[in-house]
């Protein structure tokens, strides 16, 4: 059982996905898995490229390469604007920096897919990952959630 101060930012979170319009809790035990799971990964790749500067070797694996993901981002018309987000905007200090808008996009159209690509095929993460679905209904309530998992 949590308790104090986690406990109320968990109820925070849950209270806001509440009214937010996410009812069903496994959808909000899913979204919010989700986003500490990519929060998660910047922390082991901070901790990583850390390390490796300390030792003074090259970084064993990036999580974030800077390069596009190559999935088109559109405006509100349709129309491609890029050909791709970095993988870099899904690091949390940079994710969690982005306009509400900005960051819903980023999360509809690139979060699982890039999720979906860290498993080698057959790994228990992309086993789990092929059903992971994002259901944050809007940017201004992922920004919110984000501030409170940031918090």
């Amino acid at each position: 059982m949590i308790t104090g101060e986690l406990k109320s930012k968990v109820d925070a979170i849950w209270n806001a996905m509440w009214t937010g319009g996410l009812s069903n809790p496994q959808t909000v035990m899913e979204q919010l898995t989700l986003l500490l799971f990519l929060k998660g990964l910047d922390d082991a790749q901070t901790l990583a490229e850390r390390q490796a500067r300390a030792r003074g070797t090259a970084l064993e694996r990036d999580l974030f390469p800077g390069q596009l993901d190559g999935i088109a981002i559109l405006n509100e018309n349709g129309e491609k604007t890029a050909d791709g987000r970095s993988y870099a905007d899904l690091r949390w200090p940079r994710f969690v920096a982005l306009p509400a808008a900005e960051m819903q996009e980023a999360a509809q159209n690139h979060l699982i897919p890039f999720l979906r690509r860290l498993g080698s095929d057959g790994a228990p993460l992309r086993k789990h990952m092929a059903s992971a679905r994002y259901e944050i209904p809007t940017g201004r309530l992922l920004s919110k959630v984000v501030d409170l998992i940031s918090d």
